[in-house]
């Protein structure tokens, strides 16, 4: 059984990747343009921005990659599941 934290903390996770998508449109960056900065391909970084395994460094990578603090978009990602609580 899935506990509720689990529950949040994937949700979290996921809205985290929804809002560095948000944020590469906003910016008018490509994903091959955002991989090519962190050194992956296109399709990993589209893999990662679309529900694959997204670990803590590479997140950090892209938010720094788009101009964002790190903890302001995890922060934004969290808000946004608590408000969907």
């Amino acid at each position: 059984m899935t506990s509720f934290k689990d529950k949040k903390s994937a949700e979290i996770a996921t809205n985290a990747a929804d809002e560095l998508r948000r944020l590469a449109r906003y910016a008018d960056r490509s994903q091959e343009q955002l991989a090519s900065e962190i050194g992956i391909s296109r399709q990993t970084m589209n893999v990662k921005l679309n529900g694959g395994p997204l670990d803590l460094t590479e997140f950090v990578a892209i938010a720094m990659s788009l101009g964002k603090n790190p903890s302001e978009v995890l922060g934004k990602a969290e808000q946004t599941a608590l408000a969907n609580a």
